[in-house]
């Protein structure tokens, strides 16, 4: 198991590479792009950042700890690529990738390149580094928990296979402010919130994403998760928004239902529950985008 990175210098590359890059961006293998008899790391590299913002690839490289609290403590890494601001690509390949951590320590699991060493690798560090370029994946505390620190890398080029992309305006979005007015979706589960759809062409999308800001314990300047529901491939799943200093943890389900995405949460007056998961979906409502 292991990862790959590429594109460096002294090394030559053919059509073939330019074929790679489009099929990791886009799926189809096709790469529109001049032919050439070969080409050096700067043509491939600078191709590659004109076509993808810096990120992980969707549901790529997730993070979980392993052997926590241990002399044996890891991070494990799961398949999917890292871009590079600069184009450069690093692979994990599909038995993911494993590094040591320092137990009973908090820091950053990160993809890190150094121009200089022409060298790419995931690490962990008690602090983020100064130079090359690098790609947050997770924040690791001390108590051996681990926080999703991904961006996922977007195209540049709204109009390139699948990976279009469209925010969703805020007028597309329905919220039931109160449990009070918040239609029954089933006997035990209430409706949040309703995003519509309609006048969206749906097909040429795969996953809705969604962001949200997470103060933290003690914070008052909150950093933002990013989360992603692939409803090409399933009707509905968890909606999580971690707890901040402003409203607590909420697990709600998301439903696709071809017209609309329906916000649900479990039925329940108790301890003001409702507008717990009222005020963690209004959160994510300005960062929607479809992909």
């Amino acid at each position: 198991m292991g990862i790959k990175y590429s594109f460096i210098d002294n090394m030559v590359y053919g059509p073939e590479d330019i074929n790679d890059i489009t099929k990791s961006l886009t799926g189809a293998g096709i790469a529109p792009f001049a032919s050439k008899d070969s080409y050096d790391a700067s043509d491939l590299n600078g191709l590659t950042s004109a076509l993808v913002e810096a990120g992980a690839s969707l549901d790529g490289c997730e993070c979980c700890v392993e052997n926590a609290g241990t002399a044996e403590m890891t991070v494990a890494v799961s398949q999917g690529i890292v871009f590079f601001e600069s184009g450069v690509r690093l692979t994990v390949d599909e038995d993911g990738y494993t590094i040591p951590v320092t137990p009973n320590t908090a820091g950053y699991v990160y993809a890190h390149y150094s121009p200089s060493l022409q060298k790419a690798d995931i690490v962990f560090g008690t602090e983020l580094p100064t130079d090359g370029e690098y790609v947050v994946l997770a924040r690791l505390e001390e108590d051996g928990s681990l926080k999703d620190k991904r961006a996922f890398a977007r195209s540049r080029i709204a109009t390139f296979g699948s990976n279009a992309v469209h925010s969703i305006s805020e007028d597309r979005v329905t919220v039931y402010n109160s449990y009070d007015v918040a239609p029954s979706y089933s006997a035990t589960e209430k409706i949040v919130g309703e995003i519509d759809l309609s006048g969206i062409d749906i097909t040429k999308f795969n996953y809705l994403i969604y962001r949200y800001p997470y103060g933290g314990t003690g914070s008052t300047a909150p950093t933002y998760q990013e989360k992603y529901f692939n409803f090409i491939n399933s009707e509905r799943e968890s909606f999580y928004i971690k707890g901040s200093l402003y409203y607590h943890s909420a697990l709600c389900d998301i439903i696709f239902e071809g017209s609309k995405f329906v916000v649900v949460c479990v039925d329940t007056t108790q301890y003001g529950v409702y507008g717990c998961y009222l005020s963690a979906f209004k959160s994510a409502i300005p960062y929607f985008k479809l992909v």
